[in-house]
């Protein structure tokens, strides 16, 4: 079953030590790329987090987030330093006196002063395992709405596969008629330069000419193809950088076929052949 590079997730885990949420967004792109944000608290686990995120997705670019606050009692401590504010609360005293309408001085004010007050950092080690488990959890979500556009991915491509195929059987059929028309105009050329030529060396240029021109290779290349790229939108392994490069053979078969086709019919649905690998190809991009 293939995947998307493009889902959505978020999980929360409320308990009396805090709440935790992970949001996971990922889109399309060539390698894996993540963009992880969590609290600082939380920063020493950051290795190990993109590592998990690494062997879950794989491909693709992911903006991971977690968010964190603490119950009551694990809440962060504010200290302040009593010595320094009052230090300061003099100094404003003094230089008021020197001014004729000095602003007055808050409290909010000499908190803000650097160094008057200091934040214990809340202790999260009661948590980390909570945060683990529930990266694991938003994981999951994530592979499953990846999995849910990969099957709408997956039947969009399948029925532009099965397009193709009725424009193949069409060449198929009109095969015995794109070789007796090339050997009539042949024929007719020779016949307006009144060219007298050995029948057996006409012949012999008659199949040459033909050969250049049989589709009969393309067309057996690309049913080949067609096969393999419905089996692999079926396959339980990630299968986007094969499909993109099976979708490219295909493409180079149907220019192939286009430059071959000897009439306006048969130009024409090479031409549709060619929009339908296109559309292929943008779904594939999104593929995991």
């Amino acid at each position: 079953m293939i995947r998307s590079m493009t889902g959505y997730a978020k999980a929360e885990h409320r308990a009396e030590n805090g709440w935790l949420q992970w949001e996971l967004r990922s889109v399309n792109h060539r390698h894996f790329g993540v963009d992880l944000s969590v609290p600082a608290v939380f920063r020493e686990l950051e290795l190990e987090f993109r590592g998990l995120l690494a062997n879950r997705i794989g491909r693709g670019q992911v903006d991971a987030r977690l968010a964190w606050r603490p119950a009551d009692k694990f809440a962060g401590q504010i200290k302040i330093n009593t010595g320094l504010a009052v230090r300061l609360i003099g100094y404003a005293r003094v230089l008021a006196e020197q001014m004729r309408r000095p602003a007055p001085v808050s409290p909010l004010d000499v908190m803000r002063w650097p160094g008057v007050t200091e934040e214990k950092v809340a202790d999260q080690s009661h948590m980390s395992g909570d945060a683990r488990k529930l990266l694991h959890k938003a994981l999951d979500e994530l592979r499953k709405v990846q999995a849910s556009e990969g099957r709408k991915l997956g039947r969009a491509i399948e029925s532009r596969c099965v397009k193709m195929e009725e424009l193949l059987e069409q060449f198929r059929e009109r095969v015995p008629d794109l070789r007796r028309q090339s050997r009539e105009r042949i024929q007719e050329r020779l016949d307006a330069i009144q060219a007298r030529v050995n029948s057996e060396r006409l012949e012999q240029e008659v199949a040459l000419l033909l050969m250049r021109h049989d589709i009969s290779e393309e067309l057996d290349r690309l049913d080949a193809h067609l096969t393999e790229l419905k089996a692999m939108l079926k396959a339980s392994e990630p299968s986007g950088k094969r499909i993109s490069f099976l979708l490219q053979e295909i493409g180079r078969e149907a220019n192939t076929l286009a430059a071959k086709s000897g009439d306006a019919q048969g130009t024409h649905e090479a031409v549709d052949m060619r929009v339908l690998v296109e559309q292929m190809r943008e779904q594939a991009q999104n593929i995991l």
